[in-house]
């Protein structure tokens, strides 16, 4: 989590097969990296987390002082030092942007995800029904000429102890990080604190993003 960025970098989750929860994984994720200090964090979850993100205070008075007009008013402060917005806003300004693609319905659509970033997050149920086509899927947008360096979050209960789980983890050819997450629609700011899968999740996509070359949209 503490690699040394020289410009912005751009991580992107994508939700794929029956699952909800790429918005909560990218909100954990960029919790764990605002932690730290003083690395400026964006969460952009457009259009479908406008609505959440209503919900908090816009940034406060001599919070992001250099920062134009027209990027200050998109932005809202979020618990954990991150900021969120809705609006395309120029990322430049940013250490990491957590991108909230949403579902990917297609392995075409994983990929098109993939090129909004430096580094791709497919987030899938811990099934091994699902499990299995992530990681091929995810060996195969890393090896793409196109594709991003890929890693899988693989979202199970948090009290839950699946042996497949943790041996796929172990051997897969990408990475692949067990993240105990109650699924859901929306993130929640008490459901995602900064465990120790949070902490591996968000240092592998920077490691990740940091080590790829050429720029991205």
């Amino acid at each position: 989590m503490h690699t040394p960025l020289a410009t912005a970098r751009k991580l992107v989750f994508a939700s794929i097969g029956p699952t909800s929860a790429g918005p909560q994984a990218a909100w954990a994720v960029a919790r764990a990296l605002a932690a730290v200090q003083p690395r400026r964090v964006l969460l952009e979850s457009r259009p479908a987390g406008a609505e959440w993100l209503a919900s908090f205070a816009p940034p406060g008075r001599g919070q992001l002082p250099r920062l134009p007009d027209e990027v200050r008013s998109a932005l809202r402060a979020l618990p954990g030092g991150v900021w969120g917005t809705a609006a395309a806003v120029d990322h430049r300004h940013f250490d990491v942007v957590c991108i909230d693609h949403g579902h990917a319905a297609s392995p075409d659509a994983a990929l098109a995800a993939a090129a909004r970033g430096h580094a791709l997050c497919l987030v899938a149920s811990a099934a091994r029904e699902v499990a299995d086509p992530a990681i091929a899927l995810a060996e195969g947008i890393s090896a793409h000429p196109s594709g991003v360096p890929t890693v899988v979050a693989l979202c199970e209960p948090p009290a839950s102890r699946a042996g497949w789980a943790g041996l796929i983890a172990e051997r897969a050819p990408v990475p692949v990080v067990r993240l105990p997450l109650v699924t859901g629609s929306r993130p929640r700011a008490r459901s995602c604190g900064r465990g120790p899968a949070e902490a591996e999740l968000a240092a592998r996509l920077l490691a990740s993003a940091a080590e790829r070359k050429g720029p991205r949209p």
